[in-house]
């Protein structure tokens, strides 16, 4: 990678903004309000001591931890006297996981006669109710002509892939928001853990088919931490998915190691074969292709799955969204100009082993005319269905009610 040094600029604001940055940045500034957030204890004072050698208190010269106090008070102080009005000081009761949080000791320490406590119950209700209509407000299903106008333009050149058909067989209000007008939404941490799994896995079997060296289970386990540093989550997250993710993929390293072709291809893209039924174009990206006769180019297709497999045996059944997923990639195989194999078999493999016996489960399918035949059907309704906008006329179709779009309606 190369290094490119960017000259740091300061960003221009208008004159009444509001600004964000750190106590340590505050330094030299003033401001007629300011606020401190997050004011509990252990992020203002007490931070936990992360050194493996513990020494009695009292038995160095100077106590370490309160020398730390200090430094944070002192950090405190300077963010306080920052204001030439006001100082708000405010802290949540509870943590991102629901537990109970205590406020800074220095908020104690302040001396009442110049404090007061504001009562925030009304303060939340209001920001609530704020956040609500700026953030979870759904259109209403009426429609204007100049709104249908708007969607239809973008259906032009629409091509589908496997999920947008299965968002909109499950509830096509999903696909609505999700798929078409691709309203944004925060990655939790469970598609946070399977991202950094699928990049995971995608390194390691591009390294094992340059090399034709099975890589080690050390290069595994650091490209996956690699890519969990790129997700964006909590600490805790963070640190929870990390030791989940080393202690999975060592065990799928060990029960895969005799198994994992070289002679394979990772996320092969349809994107630019023009692959169409009956004049649908359909596209989408196969987490790796094992070749099993050069022969007579005959290739398995592997999808990869994060998550407990024992709950997933409908997905997986006929008509499943795995089962789906499958056939869909046999027909981009069999439709492709461009596909230079054929696909024989396809298989969901699970990285995550069985809660139920530990062991590791994949499911392989050898996909048959009539189930080929099945998902035409389905791509054919589904499209024409998008294409004469059945999307937004809920009372042509039976939400799923499950969904975050169907509980914003509710």
């Amino acid at each position: 990678e190369n290094n490119v040094a960017v000259k740091e600029h300061e960003l221009k604001t208008q004159k009444n903004a509001v600004r964000l940055m750190t106590a340590h940045k505050s330094k030299g500034l003033e401001f007629d309000y300011v606020f401190i957030m997050k004011c509990v204890d252990k992020h203002w004072g007490n931070n936990p001591n992360r050194s493996k050698i513990h020494l009695p208190k009292g038995l160095l010269a100077h106590d370490i931890s309160t020398e730390k106090n200090e430094d944070e008070r002192r950090l405190f102080y300077v963010a306080m006297t920052r204001a030439k009005k006001e100082v708000h000081i405010s802290y949540s009761s509870t943590n991102e996981n629901q537990r109970p949080q205590v406020p800074s000791i220095f908020i104690e320490e302040l001396n009442p006669e110049y404090t007061e406590k504001i009562p925030t119950s009304s303060i939340e209700e209001e920001a609530l109710d704020r956040l609500q209509t700026i953030f979870l407000k759904i259109p209403t299903p009426d429609h204007t002509d100049e709104e249908k106008a708007y969607i239809r333009s973008l259906l032009d050149n629409y091509t589908m892939s496997v999920t947008h058909l299965n968002n909109y067989i499950r509830c096509p209000r999903l696909f609505y928001y999700q798929n078409l007008l691709r309203v944004p939404s925060a990655m939790n941490k469970f598609a946070a853990f399977g991202s950094a799994v699928h990049e995971t896995l995608k390194d390691f079997n591009i390294e094992h088919k340059e090399d034709e060296i099975l890589p080690s289970k050390e290069f595994l386990l650091e490209k996956f931490e690699k890519h969990m540093r790129r997700q964006v989550m909590t600490k805790q997250d963070f640190r929870g998915g990390l030791d989940l993710g080393r202690e999975t993929l060592s065990s799928y390293y060990d029960e895969y190691r005799d198994k994992f072709s070289p002679y394979s291809v990772s996320e092969y893209d349809f994107v630019s074969h023009g692959v169409n039924l009956d004049g649908i174009p359909i596209t989408g990206k196969v987490d790796k292709i094992n070749l099993i006769d050069p022969s007579e180019k005959e290739v398995h297709v592997i999808d990869y799955k994060t998550g407990n497999p024992d709950t997933k045996s409908q997905a997986l059944a006929k008509d499943g969204e795995y089962w789906r997923q499958i056939v869909f990639y046999q027909l981009l195989c069999d439709l492709s100009p461009k596909f230079p194999y054929r696909m024989v078999s396809g298989e969901i493999n699970f990285i995550q082993p069985s809660k139920r016996n530990n062991s590791f489960k994949s499911h392989k399918y050898e996909i048959t005319h009539g189930e080929k035949e099945l998902l035409k059907t389905q791509i054919r309704d589904v499209y024409d269905d998008i294409m004469n906008l059945k999307f937004l006329s809920p009372d042509e179709w039976t939400a799923c009610g499950e969904c975050e779009y169907c509980k914003s309606f509710n």
